[in-house]
């Protein structure tokens, strides 16, 4: 939507109930200092979130923006010719599905392998993840 002006960050952290306690504080401290390196270099600052307790680690975050009407670039005015910038590959959260799936031996694994290999698999859920890892605010900036 072009909007490339963060206000605030609110983290989304779910700490994981099946570490010990010492690797649980170790883990849980370096993903919120990295989580905050990439808040700095986008230029703002988190300013609230949620910390849950979860059988797996999660981490994540909404960016918050400001702007005038006429900032905002909505999809809804489209049109042919005009360039569609992606921030992260169409499928990516299949990927991350799928590889829940597998990792679960999940009843929906049994039939997507039909389709798809666990090396496919496993290598679709590392590009989603490479591409979820960084920030999207230079694609935001190509408008101006």
């Amino acid at each position: 939507m072009g909007l490339y002006k963060i206000t605030k960050v609110l983290m989304i952290l779910g700490v994981s109930l099946k570490m010990d306690e010492n690797s649980r504080e170790i883990v849980t401290n370096l993903m919120i200092s990295g989580f905050n390196d990439a808040v700095n270099e986008a230029g703002t600052k988190v300013t609230g979130g949620q910390s849950v307790l979860n059988p797996w680690v999660m981490i994540g975050g909404t960016a918050i923006a400001q702007a005038r009407e006429s900032e905002v670039i909505m999809p809804n005015y489209a049109e042919e010719g005009d360039i569609l910038v992606l921030t992260k590959p169409i499928g990516t959260q299949i990927a991350v599905n799928l590889m829940q799936w597998y990792q679960n031996s999940d009843r929906y694994w049994d039939k997507a392998k039909e389709f798809i290999s666990e090396d496919d698999c496993i290598d679709a859920n590392e590009t989603g993840v490479k591409f979820m890892s960084r920030l999207s605010k230079n694609l935001s900036l190509i408008h101006i």
